[in-house]
């Protein structure tokens, strides 16, 4: 039976209505995907009459439901009333955006109007001319379900283009993905984080959850340009979207080419909340999103699907804080009690890699990389067993190298390189060792708070004592407890210090201020020569001869390389440096108040485990717009982690012989 004829069918216009489930009758009859009704509304009369409808909605202030504005995504603030979504067409009344009950009525309206043509399957669909049966199917079965509206009582109208929607995406099972860090990127330095809908268990598609539909917000990004993407990215600039694709091209990208570690967080829903979901996500294709970076991104706004689901009863897009990081939202979801079934770690590529090659003597990771770099490279010599293990990294290690060439369709040189190394594994019939691991990392929702507060106390050369006080919103920098983050990655946002002491005037109290500080300090090894880069924007207080104790904007950008000493031994990084600080002139003979500084940095970081971190940083800078041409500083920490909420540390710097040192505890929460 065609999926438009299904739709006839009395029930099956009320699934349509409302995203129905796949293991349980009729999604409309379970009170677990509804909130409950604010006041009990009588039975409908004999003849039903919309103005009656529409009356006992107002005596029950369905507007006000939580379920209600978590479906309109209206939120209260200091103008009143607003709908997040900035796309017009989820609303029917002409002030729906901001009007809650003035949208209800005209919804009840419209779901009991005529019915329409059904859609055409092909070409773009107009939501304008859509029945709101087929509009509106989440948004229509809450509330058919408050009014006690029977399924026979609605209009008979097929909706095509929703069941098309529905027989791709049923679900009962739905899993919060989180991709982890990417520095390389702007988009993604902080995560991201995506749903996977999963079907019944029993299903024969359940072998393989690459195959499952995927869906994400993301930003209709319009520039290539760095610097401009972060500023519309900042102040709203592009439109967000909600897009579904199968599993496995996400797998793709992130995993296999981008070398992230996935996580995979199933959700406590039940298949009537998440057959509610499934159909509100088809609501919002219809919309868009102002995207912004630091609030309504990614990661809030599938909270907000998870808050529609549930009807409003965990409301949990009203528990994150600004900014919003997706690792944030994942603590949220963990700190509600059942919602979170289960954590699967899904290892990156890269990460099988390294698992496969690290064991192998010298002499085989020689063959292995030869082989990557000439697939038809011999193998005499080495035994079978040998053989299967350096085919197994060689494509592993080729994979890293060729991934997106891989994704082409045609038969590339990529393609056919891999058809070599892959036909020479099948020759091998001698199964691979099993693959180990080694412990899962820390799992990204246990890692510390990204806000930070620290207090403590410190002494310059001259002996004055000062007190510190240090603030950051978000999120981890290189001294900080390791675990959950990446190696070797820093991302802070708003961090700043304070050094306060009675002989210093307040003027001078701000010793660092970073709107923005980003660093990647990864090591080379023998197939992968990643660049160490630093960029910060923000300010500091000089300490050099040209104006001590002045505050100075500060752009710093530098890049270099970084080698580990062993496995578990520090990283050492040499870079060089371009700093420029502009503030006021040390004196009325100055020639500029804007000092550029030129030089190699040499620095080098040890983590010892989970319990200490130390960075120490020396820097040799040349001056040409200012009279002290040559200026030197070095720094240094060390920290013992008692926990991933509280860490004390020593801090020491020396700028053109001035020195501090301090010592401090610092909180993370």
């Amino acid at each position: 039976m065609a999926l438009a004829s299904v739709f006839m069918r009395p029930l099956l216009r009320l699934l349509a209505v409302a995203a129905f489930s796949v293991a349980a009758p009729v999604v409309a009859q379970s009170a677990e995907a509804t909130s409950a009704t604010p006041e009990a509304v009588p039975a409908l009369p004999p003849t039903l009459d919309v103005e009656a409808l529409l009356a006992k909605a107002r005596a029950a202030r369905l507007s006000e439901a939580p379920a209600w504005r978590h479906l309109g995504h209206w939120r209260d603030g200091l103008f009143g009333t607003r709908s997040e979504a900035d796309g017009p067409a989820l609303f029917l009344a002409p002030d729906g955006a901001n009007n809650p009950a003035a949208e209800l009525e005209a919804t009840v309206r419209a779901l009991f109007a005529t019915p329409v043509p059904p859609e055409p399957l092909e070409g773009k669909l107009d939501p304008t001319t859509m029945h709101a049966l087929c509009r509106f199917p989440a948004r229509a079965q809450w509330l058919v379900q408050q009014l006690g509206v029977p399924p026979e009582r609605l209009p008979p109208q097929a909706c095509p283009r929703f069941a098309e929607f529905w027989d791709r995406m049923r679900s009962v099972e739905v899993t919060v993905i989180f991709a982890s860090y990417h520095l390389q990127s702007p988009a993604s330095a902080f995560g991201h984080t995506f749903l996977r809908f999963d079907r019944p268990p029993d299903s024969a598609a359940d072998d393989d959850k690459l195959l499952r539909q995927a869906v994400d917000y993301s930003a209709a990004t319009d520039t290539p340009n760095a610097v401009v993407y972060a500023v519309k990215g900042l102040l709203g600039g592009f439109q967000g979207h909600f897009h579904a694709y199968p599993y496995y091209y996400r797998v793709r990208e992130y995993a296999d080419i981008e070398s992230r570690d996935l996580w995979e967080y199933k959700l406590g829903l039940t298949p009537q909340q998440v057959a509610v979901m499934l159909a509100h996500i088809w609501e919002l294709g219809f919309t868009h999103f102002d995207y912004w970076y630091l609030s309504e991104n990614c990661s809030y706004h599938m909270l907000g699907l998870v808050d529609a689901a549930a009807a409003g009863t965990l409301a949990l897009s009203a528990q994150v804080r600004w900014p919003v990081l997706p690792v944030d939202t994942l603590k949220v979801l963990s700190a509600q009690q059942g919602l979170i079934r289960g954590v699967t770690y899904r290892p990156s590529l890269r990460t099988q890699f390294l698992a496969r090659y690290t064991p192998l003597s010298q002499p085989l990771r020689r063959k292995a990389r030869l082989l990557a770099d000439t697939p038809s490279e011999p193998l005499e010599g080495l035994t079978a067993q040998e053989a299967v293990s350096v085919l197994d990294a060689a494509s592993d290690l080729y994979d890293l190298r060729h991934g997106e060439e891989l994704l082409d369709d045609a038969m590339t040189e990529a393609r056919k390189g891999r058809e070599t190394l892959l036909q020479r594994r099948a020759a091998h019939r001698v199964p691979s060792p099993p693959l180990d691991l080694g412990p899962a990392p820390q799992r990204p929702d246990a890692s510390h708070g990204s806000r930070r507060a620290a207090l403590g106390v410190g002494v310059d050369h001259l002996g004055a004592v000062s007190g510190i006080l240090d603030f950051r919103l978000a999120a981890h920098d290189l001294g900080d407890p390791p675990g959950g983050y990446p190696d070797g990655g820093e991302l802070e946002f708003m961090a700043a210090r304070l050094r306060v002491a009675p002989a210093l005037p307040w003027r001078q109290w701000v010793e660092r201020l970073d709107v923005v500080r980003a660093s990647r300090d990864a090591a080379w090894d023998d197939f992968d020569k990643p660049p160490s880069w630093v960029l910060a924007v923000g300010g500091l207080s000089r300490q050099d001869n040209g104006c001590v104790g002045c505050l100075a904007g500060r752009v710093l950008v530098g890049g270099g390389a970084s080698f580990s000493l062993g496995r578990f031994g520090p990283v050492v990084g040499l870079q060089g440096h371009t700093e420029l600080l502009a503030g006021p002139r040390s004196s009325a003979s100055d020639r500029t108040s804007v000092a550029l500084g030129l030089g190699p940095e040499l620095h080098l970081r040890w983590t010892f485990g989970e319990r200490f971190s130390t960075v120490l940083r020396g820097r040799w800078l040349y001056q040409p717009l200012v009279p002290d041409r040559v200026r030197w500083d070095a720094t240094g920490l060390t920290r013992f982690h008692l926990g991933k909420f509280l860490s004390v540390g020593l801090e020491g710097g020396a700028v053109d012989g001035r020195w501090r040192t301090s010592a401090l505890v610092f909180g993370y929460f």
